[in-house]
């Protein structure tokens, strides 16, 4: 029964093998002018290239391919793009052909089968869910009708981190949304640099004097909070790889030929360290934004923690201010320290595996109340 099964199993993969070779001969075999990119293997395509954390998978193989480079996931081809220039031609000059979303598995379960306005493929659907969702939800007039909540929660975090503080606990600083990212990895740099942390401090507690608290009110007078935020996002956007996209025609970035239905994913992760237009870029600098314009909506390709042209993130406005409130409450009501035999250096700053910017292991401090 056994060498039955086996002779079944080798007649069988003799009879696929060359349907097999095939595939991979017309799939390996680059064309006259295809980008640049790793030869693939048969069925799995590129896949054994790409570890846990996508995002750094990618950017040691721009360094050997380029800011623009191919690979195959599976049978699915792909574009990686790591630079702002090559980012300039796909959001924005040639942003109709690069604006839809591939059918994921993943926007099925989580985005009523893909139809939510992060998730829709490009059309009329997607056009009247966006404007729906910016003109009802999201614009900067609606912004101020969630004030309340926004500070109710924040003094809601700070209460709770009051109680524990008295006694020395170890607090760990965790989250699960993009918002709460952002804070922990700001709260993570300010920790490792400690001049920084005192100058944000400083500049929270002469604006808030004797409230007690940051209002959202005061933050347009919180210009270095909103410093470092940019820097922490720019380090640690909230998706690393930004919500993939799939080309809907044929297009040349960079010379080369583009294919529809092409999945494409642009490192904003790789982008905010670029060599070109960052100076020392792993190095957490707020005061590099002072004195520039540069921000976060999509305006300036070297900065992209949320996107850019149809498809940048809505909810901008929404989760920076969220961010920044947390982040000046945090700043005014506490004096942090790192537990005792715990060094600067030993911050774990790695990500978790995900779609969102996560820790990888938590932010352990201890918080004394100012």
């Amino acid at each position: 029964m056994a060498v039955s099964v086996i002779l079944l199993l080798l007649l069988s993969f003799i009879i696929i093998l060359p349907f097999l070779l095939s595939s991979y001969k017309s799939r390996s075999k680059s064309k006259p002018n295809a980008p640049p990119g790793p030869r693939p293997l048969p069925i799995i395509g590129n896949l054994h290239q790409v570890g846990p954390i996508a995002h750094r998978s990618f950017y040691i193989l721009s360094k050997t391919y380029g800011p623009l480079f191919r690979l195959n996931l599976g049978k699915v081809p792909a574009l990686v793009i790591s630079s702002p220039s090559v980012a300039q031609q796909v959001l924005k000059t040639h942003d109709l052909a690069f604006c839809s979303r591939p059918p994921l598995i993943t926007f099925q379960e989580y985005s009523f089968n893909g139809c939510d306005v992060a998730a829709a493929a490009y059309g009329d659907h997607w056009c009247n869910l966006r404007k729906i969702f910016i003109l009802e939800l999201l614009s900067s007039k609606k912004l101020p009708s969630f004030v309340s909540a926004r500070e109710q929660e924040t003094q809601m975090m700070v209460e709770s981190i009051k109680a524990r503080a008295d006694d020395k606990s170890n607090i760990f600083i965790a989250g699960t949304d993009t918002s709460a990212a952002t804070v922990i990895w700001a709260m993570s740099e300010l920790m490792r640099n400690p001049a920084v942390m005192k100058k944000a401090q400083r500049t929270v507690r002469e604006v808030v004097g004797n409230k007690g608290k940051v209002e959202e009110a005061d933050l347009p007078k919180l210009r270095y909070i909103r410093f470092v935020i940019n820097e922490t996002l720019r380090l640690h956007p909230p998706l690393p790889l930004l919500i993939p996209r799939e080309t809907t025609q044929h297009c040349k970035i960079n010379g080369y030929d583009i294919d529809p239905k092409t999945r494409v994913f642009v490192s904003a992760w790789a982008i905010g360290r670029d060599e070109e237009s960052w100076e020392n870029p792993e190095e957490f600098n707020p005061d590099r934004f002072i004195g520039i314009s540069v921000d976060y909506k999509g305006h300036d390709f070297k900065f992209l923690p949320f996107g850019a042209g149809r498809r940048i993130c809505p909810g901008i406005n929404f989760g920076v201010a969220s961010a920044e409130l947390a982040l000046a409450n945090l700043l005014n009501a506490f004096n942090w320290e790192l537990p005792p035999g715990t060094r600067k250096e030993d911050i774990d700053m790695f990500e978790a595996p995900g779609v969102v910017a996560h820790k990888n292991t938590d932010l352990c401090l201890v918080a004394a109340n100012n």
